[in-house]
């Protein structure tokens, strides 16, 4: 976390560092913190499909299910066929299924 937080002083809209502190956060269960990291990573880089991915599973967690639905929808619209569009659609379809478990 303290390397990721030099790299943000070094150079604060660098979407990868965000997006690993966003990693950090999540696995540390900070999961408001976490979303905030995954927000900046995708406003540096809109097409950083991964960030957009995580925060999907950080807001299906949060029970905030439309805005899970939402992220993981973009992500099927901007990248069809890809294992992470696959991914998501999978996501979408437990989530739509009603089970808590992306």
């Amino acid at each position: 976390e303290l390397r990721l937080r030099e790299a943000l002083r070094l150079q604060p809209d660098f979407p990868d560092a965000l997006y690993n502190l966003g990693l950090v956060y999540y696995q540390e269960k900070k999961l408001d913190a976490a979303v905030a990291q995954f927000e900046r990573a995708i406003t540096q880089d809109p097409g950083y499909h991964r960030a957009r991915f995580n925060l999907g599973v950080v807001y299906f967690e949060l029970g905030k299910n439309d805005l899970a639905e939402q992220q993981w929808s973009r992500i099927q619209e901007a990248v069809p066929g890809t294992p992470l569009a696959e991914q998501a659609g999978q996501n979408l379809a437990i989530l739509r299924g009603g089970r808590h478990t992306p």
